[in-house]
């Protein structure tokens, strides 16, 4: 029981205190918490001295500690708690100190402490625990100069008992408190009672002892040294514990102190072994033990404290202090598996993993919080070191594979040399950062972050990546969904160096909102690929350090809307949705990036707008390429190419996109000379200069194709000789010699080593020389043949490929498989005794699975390996038999199937290239059999197929239907294949499977030997199966099962081999002037080592020869001559003369345009089969159209005409009238809809075009059917023959309308009375004149009786029909006994507003004022006149009914309309009277103005900036600002906008505004009131700290979380009004409201601590 109380005092650490008025909470280095209940409150003078706690009680024992535990080895601890206890009437908690004391290390056994360890005393345990408890401590110096001569100092130690100080004193090996000094005696406590000591109570642990008896050493107490204890009051602990029952756990678990506030705190502390030495000592959380866990009131070891644990609340606390975990064995995947929920705070420090591990693995579905440092919520607290969590060597830092895991406030770093570590890496599960910066470092390939599950938020984090390699799954990404998702992404960063930021690889984003996203030189801010998807971009910047874009969509993902943000470049190959807002920014970009963009606005999605006003706005800025300008995206049904648009009934004129001309000032090449051997490369590199010109199109010319050619810059080398190669652009050009000389040795290399093809199909070898052509050959033609590198399979087996080159070859293994679906096989262990595989081939098997032996069961076993695995492989291949391997599996968790896993690629990396069936693992096992174990054994097997299969191995997965669908998570195994046992009546035939996943390979038999040759198998049984996959070639191509099929190459010397012979593909050709004609030389052999063909013309000016490409330049004949290698061939060319043009016309002779607007004309030269069809094109008056090949550009009002001239000099023209504004017709009418007409009648029809201001109403009428009707130029309905025809008239614009006429026979009886109609349809007031014939006479109307049905809608009188009213009514005609009847419809009269005009088109406001405008419409009869009034920015000014009020400084377009689509606007400007104090930006597209009455403005159309204390822009105005004002648009009050602002009154914020940040209005202590809207979902904490004349708070319902500290030190506050949707009040968050006495708190929500501490009046917390 001895243990070196100096010790502890000497090396601990001084606290780093937060506050003062928390030191409660951060007193211990490792912010360890305690309570304690007693007698004592600050400030009073009489103190009740507590008791002596006994040491010597055996359920100490049960309480690790040091090297022991607190019975033998505490007498340390219980010294300093009896002193504290008796002097301050407070009794500290024995594991408390326990706990301090041995996080620290400091204790050990026996008294070796002297004089210079207890010169620390003084400033340790007061740093300590002094302030908390009130209490000094002396030791009287150091190094032999305090008290530690007991016969000196005496009456020093007697005069400070007497006077009510306390000391602690050593004696040999031990330690006990002295808390008097009365009657001669010294008052003893001393906590291990002894026999020998007479005088001492037993229980109580006292004794009286004179100073003889000290001095001598009575019963082996003989003072040492002492250091005295010295109350004074103040201390911040009260109602400490009484007596020592108090440390008793079941009696006082909760530890003392406020009850009611800390009995449902968990447990406080948890220790746990690093060594890993005492695992075994429990099974839940087996790398957690030894030191226990500590809770307020003691400490549970390592054998128990899982059974008390697991009564306790439903949370845990873990402290780190510099620890390092080793993990060697997270393999086990046990750490923190518990249901319950817990908490990990690092208080600052760092945890490390070992090499070969992680720092922290998450296997069960529990919820775990991180926390780096207890009190930071965010890095608004300041100076706060946040926690660290490091990786180390090749393993992820943290991993999750199940339940929910928070990170908060802390560091998360990955430094690995290699393979693919993440600093956090989820294969399922759910996740949170908040405050949160993760670094991934070093040579690794891996992402910062690797999600398969879901971070379902991320806030205020940021993620690095200084990672450069481009390997791996990850390729040095930030992060990397790997088919997982992200919910909400609230500003927070990524930024890598070399990789994606954010790459969405097959899984999903909701909401991006704020964040830098930059990729690395290598990628992209956001990396949309493998049908990947994001939902909206809402805000943030996104781009890249390289040439990449910020956005990247590939083919077949999409990113549904960008609503917001700065996107630096966007590639457009998947989907993009709509575009409602944000900036485009390509002015660091080439036209690369931003022709996906271009493509998305020509193509009618978006358009520039003339206007900047509407909805869906979004902002292009570029250098080149693109027009840079205001954007807005199509609503549904609208289509911008059409030149128009409407949107919210306002009209727009929108505008193609336009490229901005950059000349090519100069090219340039890398090189002047290039040196090549024949059938040699080379790459020459271009610059065009300057890197924005408009056309870099590169043009390549050789002027030796026999020598060399080059294409986009890749040069060939053809023929001994020389070659000028040039590059030319826009008219700039570049040259370089190049010199080929004849090759000596020749490398060949083959693509692949090793292939695969079914029989009848083909695989392609690419093979390359560097010294001349390929020839190919196959070692057995009748197993596959090879032509060009072409394979075909002809029968099963192996053949070899081989390519020569000269001398020079190389071969490739090429295996013909004979699939046909489905391949038959067995699978066979020893229980089939020896095979004879022979007879096993004759019986038609394609394939066998051999066992490999039985598994493992634990994480240290081997593997028994099957009697016949080695005889069974060696028998198989020999018989040509292909085979697979299975290894029936005996782990059932995760370490044991890493175990099998292991062992079995061991076994299997002896046999490469022998397997062309994959590895199964059979999982079948009785012990992995419950329904209990789903998701476990869907564990075990994934942990089994990813490292074989990351090995290079196919894997699947092996067990009966049952099996897969009652005892595994069967949906966590989709990636690996199936095999399926299913027998039905297990008669040797195939029957059925139920199984409904997918499977590649079934089981249908174990009593297949009836299906064999007698005597292949000796056995009673045999497994027949069936395989639905053509495994050999897909393993094989693919290069698993140690396939070698990486390229081949060999070098070597090359002969010289001579030409014998040359062939032209003609010998004669007629060619036309001016043609060109190709012939084709053809050189023998093929394998001659100088093939170039030198080209000639015996007559230039009538042929001449480039490159075998022949130009007919004149009439004559003459002779092409090809000759290589001394030998020649010729074509003799006869040339005639040309045809000219003699004609050329234009598809229009005029067209009218305005200005701005483009028109394409087409000339057609005749005849078509003229010499020269070249057009030029000239404008009469180019300022007022430019033409340029046959496109017209109008540029300003007035007329031109537009010619094309032919090569002979014909003219064909158009004239172009250009006018300065164009108004669109709206809609045309006709008079009538539909016509009945009988052969040979005509009709008059009239139409009517709308606006009366249209700039074109000419109607162009036309028939559907030429046959029935035809119509005339002015709307003249002839009926030609009978049916049903439509007549349509439509503007110019496209606007149409069309009436519907039937036609029939003039068939009726001569005595019939007929009407010219027998369907009409009229509009109100409209007249029409029915004829009547008879006896083929038309009839007068007075010869006629006439009569209506409704004269309320029709009248009529001789025929002549009125239309009265709406309606339907029945004319009918009388003649005798003869009548004819006509069917009439009316319908209601409208009329269109044509046009609206205002009394003012502009207006000049003083803020504050108001102003009516007047609206006029045209036509004054107008049907419906109900107009809409509306303003572009109702921050500047607002309009209703006309009359428009100025709200602030600024421009704004009021813009009236009718329903019929007229409209008219007027410009306001408003100017405030005041004048500026100060104007600038805080925010990307915010702007303030501060006026001298103190008002300061805020206007935009996005978030504010946030700012650092103190740097806001108007930070030298603090003390002026009496009200802020937030005008609609900005959505967001950034960091410390207005704190500081002393005489703040009155603040106003619109409802745009969703966040108010941080530190927002902190100490404006003269704000009163805050009128908070409803849309602010977020307050942020300290939002308003220490506003002291804050009266009442109201918050809005979109707040769910009172964020820490949010109202503290508001010491006028109230009431406040919660909602009950508030989840969460956050820590501190209503401290110090002395005033508060009403607020009602949800009872779901949870109240964190400190929330309503110093909340004296408070009447209701609660429900």
């Amino acid at each position: 029981m001895f243990f070196a109380f100096a010790d502890i005092l000497g090396r601990i650490g001084v606290v780093r205190m937060k506050k003062v008025k928390r030191i409660l909470s951060v007193l211990l280095i490792v912010a360890l918490t305690a309570t304690f209940v007693g007698a004592f409150s600050i400030g009073s003078s009489a103190v009740t001295p507590l008791g002596c706690v006994i040491q010597k009680d055996t359920k100490w024992k049960s309480y690790y500690y040091g090297g022991g535990n607190l019975y033998d080895t505490g007498c340390g601890i219980f010294s300093l708690v009896n002193a504290v206890g008796y002097l301050t009437g407070i009794r500290m908690s024995v594991t408390e100190v326990a706990a301090w004391a041995h996080e620290i290390g400091a204790y050990n056994a026996g008294s070796s402490a002297g004089g210079t360890t207890r010169g620390y005393l003084y400033p340790k345990v007061q740093a300590q625990y002094g302030s908390r408890y009130g209490f000094t401590v002396d030791c009287g110096g150091s190094g032999g100069t305090g008290y530690w001569n007991v016969t000196s100092y005496n009456t020093t130690l007697q005069n400070h008992l007497a006077n009510g100080g306390v000391a602690i004193g050593h004696v040999p090996g031990h330690f006990i408190a002295l808390v008097n000094y009365s009657g001669g005696k010294y008052h003893v406590y001393e906590s291990y009672p002894s026999s020998t000591r007479g005088t001492q109570n037993a229980t109580t642990g006292s004794i009286w002892l004179t100073p003889a008896q000290l001095n001598s050493g009575y019963a082996g107490m003989k003072l040492d040294w002492f250091c005295l204890l010295s109350y004074t009051g103040g201390g911040t602990e009260s109602g400490g514990e009484s007596g020592g029952s108090s440390e008793n756990p079941s009696t006082n678990p909760g530890g003392g102190g406020n009850t009611a506030s800390t009995a449902t705190q968990p447990f406080r502390t948890f220790y746990y072994n690093l060594n890993g030495t005492t695992d075994t000592a429990d099974s839940s959380l087996n790398d957690f033990n030894s030191y226990g866990m500590s809770y307020p009131g003691g400490f549970i070891n390592s054998p128990s404290y899982v059974g008390a644990y697991s009564t306790l609340a439903s949370n845990w606390s873990a402290v780190a202090g510099e620890l390092t975990k080793d993990c060697t064995l997270t393999s086990r995947g046990t750490e923190y598996k518990t249901s319950l929920p817990i908490r990990l705070f690092l208080d600052g420090r760092t945890l490390t993993a070992v090499s070969g591990g992680y720092a922290f693995n998450q296997g069960k579905a529990n919820t775990t919080t991180i926390t780096g440092n207890t009190f930071a919520v965010s890095s608004e607290e300041g100076t706060e070191t946040f926690g660290t969590i490091n990786g180390n060597g090749n393993c992820d830092t943290v991993a999750q594979s199940a339940g929910t895991l928070n990170f908060r406030n802390l560091t998360l770093n990955s430094s690995s040399s290699s393979g693919n570590n993440n600093a956090f890496y989820q294969t399922a599960g759910d996740a949170t950062f908040r405050g949160v910066t993760v670094r991934a470092s070093g040579s690794d390939y891996g992402a910062a972050v690797g999600v398969k599950g879901r971070l379902s938020s991320v806030a205020n984090s940021s993620f690095i990546s200084t990672r450069t390699s481009s390997s791996g799954t990850d390729a040095s990404s930030g992060i990397h969904l790997r088919g997982g998702s992200i919910g909400t992404w609230t500003n927070s960063n990524i930024t890598t160096s070399y990789g994606e930021a954010l790459w969405v690889d097959g899984g999903s984003v909701s909401i991006i909102n704020g964040g830098n996203f930059t990729g690395g030189t290598n990628g992209n801010g956001i990396y949309i690929s493998n049908n990947g998807t994001v939902g909206t971009v809402m805000n943030g910047v996104f781009a890249s350090t390289g040439a990449n874009a910020g956005i990247n969509i590939t083919s077949g993902s999409t990113l549904n809307t960008i609503s917001g943000g700065t996107i630096k470049g966007i590639t457009i190959s998947g989907t993009l949705g709509t575009i409602t807002g944000g900036t485009f920014d390509f002015s660091t970009y080439t036209a690369s990036n931003y022709g996906t963009i271009k493509n998305y606005i020509a193509s009618g999605k978006a358009a520039r707008l003339d206007s900047t006003s509407g909805s869906g706005i979004f902002t292009v800025v570029t250098n080149s390429g693109l027009t840079s300008g205001t954007y807005m995206a199509a609503p549904d049904g609208v289509d911008y190419t059409t030149g128009t648009a409407t949107i919210n009934g306002v009209s727009y004129t929108t505008y193609t996109v336009s490229t901005q001309t950059v000349p090519v000032e100069s090219v340039s090449l890398d090189k002047n000379t290039l040196s090549l051997s024949v059938g040699g490369t080379g790459t020459l590199v271009v610059t065009v200069n300057p890197s924005n010109a408009t056309d870099k199109t590169i043009t390549w010319t050789t002027s030796n194709g026999g020598v060399a050619t080059v294409y986009n810059g890749v040069v060939t080398a053809n023929g001994v000789g020389t070659a000028v190669l040039t590059a030319t652009a826009g008219g700039k050009s570049a040259s370089c010699t190049v010199t080929v000389t004849q090759a000596t040795t020749a490398t060949v290399t083959i693509d692949k080593g090793y292939a695969a093809v079914n029989k009848g199909g083909t695989v392609t070898l690419t093979a390359t020389c560097s010294g001349g052509a390929v020839s190919w050959a196959s070692s057995n033609a009748s197993v596959a043949t090879v032509s060009n590198g072409v394979v075909t399979g002809v029968a099963k087996g192996e053949a070899t490929i081989t390519a020569s080159c000269g001398s020079v070859s190389v071969s490739a293994t090429v295996r013909v498989t004979d699939y046909t679906s489905p391949s038959w096989g067995v699978d066979v262990s020893h229980h089939q005794g020896t095979i004879d595989w022979a007879k096993l081939k004759q019986s038609g098997v394609d394939f066998a699975i051999i066992r490999l032996g039985l598994g493992v069961t634990d994480s240290t076993g081997t593997l028994t390996y099957d009697r016949q695995w080695a005889a069974n492989i060696a028998g198989a291949r020999a018989a040509g038999i292909d085979i697979g391997v299975y290894l029936y599996a005996y782990a059932t968790t995760t370490s044991a199937a890493l175990r099998e896993a292991q062992l079995v690629v061991e076994e299997l990396n002896k046999y490469p290239g022998y397997f062309t069936y994959p590895v199964w693992y059979d999982f079948e096992n009785d012990n992995a059999k419950s329904t209990s174990r789903k998701s476990a054994n869907a564990e075990v097997i994934k942990t089994f197929c990813d490292y074989v299969g990351n090995a290079g191995y196919y894997t699947g997965v092996y067990t009966y239907t049952s099996f897969f669908t009652s005892y595994i998570d069967d949906s966590q195994l989709t990636p690996y294949d199936h095999w399926v046992a299913q027998y039905g009546a297990n008669d040797g035939e195939p029957h059925s499977v139920s199984y409904t996943g997918a499977y590649g390979m079934w089981q249908y038999t174990s009593l297949g030997l009836g299906k064999v040759v007698s005597g292949s198998v000796q056995s009673s049984g045999l497994d027949l199966n069936y395989a639905y996959k053509n495994y050999p070639s897909i393993i094989i191509n693919n290069g698993l099962n140690k396939f070698d099929t990486s390229s081949k190459s060999a070098t070597g010397g090359v002969p010289t081999v001579p030409v014998t012979g040359i062939s032209l593909n003609t010998t004669s050709a007629s060619m036309l002037v001016g043609e060109n004609l190709t012939l084709i030389a053809t050189v023998n052999p093929s394998n001659a080592t100088d093939k170039t063909v030198v080209w000639s013309t015996s007559n230039g000016s009538v042929a001449t020869v480039y490159g075998g490409v022949v130009t007919a330049n004149g009439a004559g004949t003459a002779t092409i001559t090809a000759t290589a290698g001394g030998k020649s061939a010729s074509c003799t060319v006869t040339v005639t003369a040309t045809v000219p043009a003699t004609g050329i016309t234009l598809n229009r002779t005029s067209a009218t345009m305005n200005v701005g607007e483009n028109l394409a004309l087409t000339a057609t030269v005749t005849p078509s089969n003229a010499a020269d069809k070249t057009v030029t094109w000239t404008s009469t008056v180019p300022t007022v159209a430019t033409v340029e090949n046959g496109v017209v550009r109008s540029l300003a009002a007035g007329t031109t005409t537009i010619k094309a001239t032919n090569a002979s000099g014909h003219v064909a023209e158009c004239t172009i009238t250009v006018t300065s504004s164009y108004v669109s017709t709206s809609r045309v009418t006709l008079s009538s809809s539909t016509l009945a007409l009988r052969v040979g009648e005509t009709f008059s029809l009239s139409a009517k075009v709308a606006p009366l201001n249209a700039t074109d109403r000419t109607v162009v009428w036309s028939s559907d059917d030429e046959n029935v009707i035809s119509v005339s130029s002015d709307g003249n309905v002839t009926a030609l023959g009978t049916g049903t025809a439509n007549v349509v008239a439509t503007t110019v614009d496209g606007k149409s309308d069309i009436c519907t006429v039937t036609v029939t026979l003039n068939g009726a009886s001569a005595t019939d009375l007929v009407l010219n109609t027998t369907l009409l349809h009229l509009t109100e007031n409209g007249i029409y004149t029915l004829r009547a014939t008879m006896n083929n006479s038309v009839l007068a109307g007075a010869n006629v009786s006439w009569a209506t049905s409704d004269t309320d809608v029709v009248t009529v009188s001789n025929g002549k029909i009125t239309a009265v009213g709406a309606g339907f009514a029945t004319v009918t005609a009388t003649v005798g006994e003869k009548s004819a009847t006509c069917a009439v419809y009316v319908s209601a009269a409208y009329t269109l507003v044509e046009e609206i005009t205002l009394d003012r088109t502009s207006l000049s406001l003083t803020q504050g004022t108001a102003f009516s405008l007047t609206a006029t419409v045209t036509p004054t009869n107008a049907t419906n006149q109900t107009l809409f009034w509306a303003s572009s920015d109702s921050a500047v000014v607002t309009v209703e009914n006309g009359v428009v009020v100025a709200v602030s400084e600024g421009t704004a377009t009021v813009t009236v309309i009718s329903a019929d689509g007229a409209s008219a606007t007027c410009a306001v400007t408003v100017t405030d009277p005041r004048t500026v104090v100060e104007n600038g930006l805080c925010g990307n597209a915010v702007s303030y103005v501060l006026y001298d009455d103190g008002e300061l403005l805020i206007r935009g159309s996005s978030s504010m900036d946030s700012f650092t204390q103190g740097n806001a822009p108007w930070k030298a105005h603090l003390s002026e600002i009496k009200k802020v004002t937030v005008l609609n648009g900005v959505t967001s009050i950034g960091y410390y906008a207005f704190a500081g602002c002393e005489n703040l009154e009155t603040v106003v914020l619109p409802e745009s505004v969703k966040t108010i940040g941080r530190y927002a209005f902190a100490g404006a202590v003269s704000l009163v009131s805050a009128d908070l809207p409803d849309t602010v979902t977020e307050l942020g904490s300290h939002a308003f700290f220490g506003c002291s004349s804050l009266t009442n708070a109201v918050i809005p319902v979109g707040v769910t979380r009172l964020a820490p500290s949010v109202f503290e030190d508001c010491t006028s506050l109230e009431t406040v009004v919660l909602h009950d949707g508030i989840k969460t009040i956050g820590e501190s968050a209503f401290e110090g409201c002395t005033l508060l006495t009403n607020i009602n708190v949800p009872i779901t929500a949870a109240v964190k601590d400190y929330a309503f501490d110093g909340c004296a009046k408070l009447d209701s917390q609660k429900n």
